[in-house]
């Protein structure tokens, strides 16, 4: 008996029907095939024997069966976790159907986000994961704040007690160990095999500074210390998760400027002066070519020598997420959150030149190659990183790729029907710029205790399948090629802004369970 008939037996003989034709060979003489009454069992010795029918079928044969750009299948078809979405993978790409139909076409949708293309000359690599035991293969990361919650007095780290902020959840975990990530090991080995069970292999890290730096004591939403980062890299250790430092910005802790005074965190008796001047990117990049972004710099040395230079754990160096370049080099990456300048004369290519600037600054002085992923949120003053730079920026070395940060908070609208067509165009946008892109999706969003604004647009971006649905459609865009590397998940444990990955009081695992849909689509 052969492998087709071996896969037709396994399958039930009910399933694919009576053969329609004998056992023959491809045209490319690579593989072997048979056609039933329901649909068809395509083999290879590289990928196998695997059945496709229906309308994934139908869909393949009119872009040339194993002749078109997708070539043989690698998997028999299959439903997404949602329930939703059915989907076979291919060599090249995949086939993805639902019952529930698409917005502007119908029928099955052929996607090869996720894998290796190249436009301009660049290596085919450009955007995806370099590390050992995961070359070539699509980002697939959650936005995470390691450390304890801000609840009651108790201080995790460096004795600081910040401010309790559990009255600004507008989200609750389900399973109280997801808040509990300092107290025990056990709860971080939790958190992370929660991750991987999902389908992630990238954790982006919040990071908040150099040690000693306490903004994260007074914005972040989690006691994200950078011993929190340090368990986070011991952790991963024996899981299959890469992680990636996400450099944030925020206010100074060291005055207030209505006050004129030094901030202060905790309850009494365990109150903390503020020590931190304020790190925003935007006006420390790119500086001059001489001194690049100082205060950038200062950071990235700081988590390279952590790390990477002279780690307490010399297996840290692994976790570290390295991506290719344009070139097809491996760089350890390092993203920047809300990628922007407000230092006069900024264009695109002064822009993208800083980004090399700061990355030979590193070199010289580590001998450790870096790279940028951006997020690019618009600002009404100054340079916003837009797709014009897409030129600039596949000129560069050291840019790894888009990454937005919940970029759809800088829209300006919480209408579902006129927030998804925004989101829509901008991510076409980018892809049509022929530069690698992460697309960011996030479960919803309500910011509405947060940042209480008046006239706050998007306060509350609803949770719900028809926002899921329509980012999910958005990895099968194909403006200008493909360029999607990966899908970015804004966030883990976004508690107080309402969008978490884990299972909540407030929605049960629906998050969760779309999360694992969509790693599901990419290689």
């Amino acid at each position: 008996m052969s492998a087709i008939s071996d896969k037709y037996n396994s399958l039930g003989t009910g399933f694919l029907g009576a053969p329609t034709g004998p056992e023959t060979s491809t045209p490319d003489s690579v593989g072997r095939f048979q056609h039933y009454q329901f649909g068809s069992i395509y083999w290879t010795p590289q990928t196998g024997a695997h059945e496709v029918h229906g309308a994934i079928r139908d869909k393949w044969a009119t872009l040339g069966w194993e002749r078109s750009f997708l070539g043989y299948p690698t998997t028999d078809e299959f439903q997404t976790p949602d329930l939703i979405w059915e989907n076979n993978r291919f060599q090249h790409g995949s086939i993805l159907w639902s019952r529930i139909g698409w917005p502007t076409q119908t029928g099955a949708q052929p996607h090869t986000a996720g894998q290796p293309n190249s436009l301009s000359g660049s290596s085919p690599f450009w955007g995806l994961l370099a590390n050992p035991g995961f070359e070539g293969r699509a980002v697939k990361s959650v936005y995470f704040f390691a450390g304890n919650w801000r609840f009651g007095h108790q201080a995790f780290y460096e004795s600081i007690a910040p401010d309790p902020n559990d009255a600004l959840y507008t989200l609750h975990p389900t399973d109280a160990r997801h808040l509990g990530w300092s107290e025990r090991e056990e709860n971080r080995k939790f958190a992370l095999d929660a991750m991987a069970a999902a389908g992630v292999n990238v954790v982006d890290l919040s990071y908040w500074g150099t040690r000693g730096t306490d903004r994260w004591a007074f914005w972040a939403p989690m006691q994200c210390s950078t011993f929190a980062h340090d368990q986070a890299f011991d952790t991963a250790l024996s899981r299959n998760l890469l992680i990636t430092p996400s450099i944030e910005g925020a206010s100074a802790t060291n005055l207030d400027p209505k006050t004129g005074k030094p901030y202060q965190c905790g309850v009494p008796p365990h109150v903390h002066q503020g020590n931190s001047p304020a790190y925003f990117f935007s006006s420390d990049f790119p500086g001059d070519p001489s001194n690049p972004a100082p205060a950038l710099v200062e950071q990235i040395l700081d988590l390279v020598n952590h790390y990477l230079v002279a780690p307490q754990n010399g297996q840290w160096r692994s976790r570290w997420t390295q991506m290719y370049d344009r070139t097809g080099s491996p760089r350890y990456a390092v993203a920047v959150i809300q990628a922007s300048s407000t230092q006069p004369g900024i264009n695109d290519a002064g822009f993208a030149a800083g980004l090399d600037n700061v990355a030979n600054s590193i070199l010289r002085q580590t001998q450790i190659p870096i790279g940028f992923l951006l997020d690019p949120l618009p600002r009404k003053d100054g340079y916003s990183l837009t797709p014009s730079a897409g030129a600039a920026l596949a000129q560069t070395k050291s840019f790894l790729g888009i990454k937005p940060f919940i970029s759809e908070i800088a829209m300006g609208t919480d209408d579902l029907r006129t927030l998804l067509p925004l989101k829509q165009q901008k991510v076409e946008a980018w892809l049509a710029a022929q530069v690698p892109f992460l697309l960011d999706v996030s479960p919803g969003y309500d910011a509405h205790i947060v940042f209480p604004a008046q006239n706050n647009a998007y306060w509350r971006i609803t949770n719900n399948d028809i926002w899921h649905n329509g980012q999910t459609q958005m990895v099968v865009c194909n403006a200008g090629g493909n360029w999607i590397r990966g899908i970015a998940f804004n966030t883990w444990n976004g508690y107080t802004e309402g969008y978490a990955a884990p299972s909540t009081l407030e929605y049960g695992s629906q998050a969760y369970t779309w999360l694992r849909t969509l790693f599901q689509l990419l290689p």
